[in-house]
């Protein structure tokens, strides 16, 4: 779920400017207008278009139980599409000509009772266009209600990044929420990192600095095949950006290691190695600070896994 690659960045002000930015992308060839709230509010609508999209966009607090957080965005679709149906002319005006879909935008919803209760709204809409065609002549006669969230917009919100729109900008964390059981990790793998760190650190395996850096590494190593599998899923632009940089650095990373014959600097030069990639992470302008600490991690622990990496022991 790309909610969880933004930690605590985002609020109410941003996510509604993240929306309007979502709908002004994808629906830029249907004339999208946004309808500011300052004056007189927005009459249930934020903005529409000529294809006859409208959409209303909320943000409850992630910290609400299950049922408060049902209750809470219940409430807010039942007091907007109150605001549809007694602004009906405010929207004519607006020029608003035609509604065949109301979305509600919220980051995400975690309670299929929400969509019964839109199917009622929605009913409720389309008897009052029975009930008066005249006055809901806007309405479309296959209007519906549809809930849209964070994953609708997946590609809208990494160009809302990469561009950054807004002043406070947002940028793409990365949480490790859960624990991972390292004695799955491939034997192959856990004896290369093994190897390498002894390498690099010159100390015995029983140390317990050593024990610490190793499980440190099969930890990242495992975390970031999961990582870069989710973010292909989610933004494979960024995945790509990845990538590339993965792809271009690790024959290098590669080279250097195999050509160094002096065991007495192989911490130096690991310690090199990654300051130079963090640098070259920092280039990728949509990630945080701690998601970039993250991915040299997890991409390290790969490299050090793998055959990409070596030193002279």
């Amino acid at each position: 779920m790309i909610l969880e690659y933004f930690g605590n960045t985002l609020d109410p002000n941003k996510w509604e400017d993240i929306c309007d930015t979502c709908y002004r992308i994808r629906y830029q060839n249907d004339h999208y207008r946004k309808i500011p709230a300052n004056y007189c509010g927005d009459a249930g609508i934020e903005g529409f278009t000529r294809s006859g999209i409208t959409y209303q966009c909320y943000f409850p607090d992630k910290s609400y139980s299950d049922n408060e957080y049902y209750n809470h965005i219940r409430n807010k679709a039942t007091a907007d599409i109150e605001k549809l149906k007694t602004n009906i002319e405010r929207l004519k005006n607006f020029g608003v000509t035609n509604i065949t879909e109301w979305h509600f935008v919220i980051p995400e919803y975690r309670d299929p009772r929400i969509l019964t209760h839109l199917h009622k709204k929605k009913l409720e809409i389309i008897n009052l266009k029975n009930s008066d065609p005249s006055k809901y002549s806007i309405i479309s006669n296959d209007f519906d209600i549809i809930i849209k969230t964070a994953d609708d917009f997946s590609d809208e919100i990494y160009k809302y990044i990469i561009h950054d729109i807004t002043e406070n900008k947002v940028k793409i964390d990365f949480k490790r929420e859960k624990n991972i059981d390292i004695t799955k990790c491939d034997s192959e793998k856990v004896s290369n990192i093994k190897r390498k760190i002894k390498a690099i650190m010159n100390c015995d395996e029983n140390d317990e600095r050593f024990v610490t850096v190793v499980n440190g590494y099969i930890t990242a190593y495992m975390y970031g095949i999961e990582l870069l599998q989710k973010l292909n899923e989610c933004w494979p632009a960024l995945y790509q950006e990845i990538f590339d940089l993965m792809e271009a650095s690790k024959n290098d990373v590669y080279l250097r290691t195999a050509m160094n014959t002096d065991r007495s600097i192989n911490k130096q030069l690991f310690d090199k190695i990654m300051d130079e990639f963090v640098n070259s992470l920092k280039e990728i302008k949509s990630l945080s600070n701690s998601a970039i600490i993250e991915l040299k991690q997890d991409i390290i622990a790969g490299w050090l896994a793998d055959c990409y990496m070596e030193f002279k022991g």
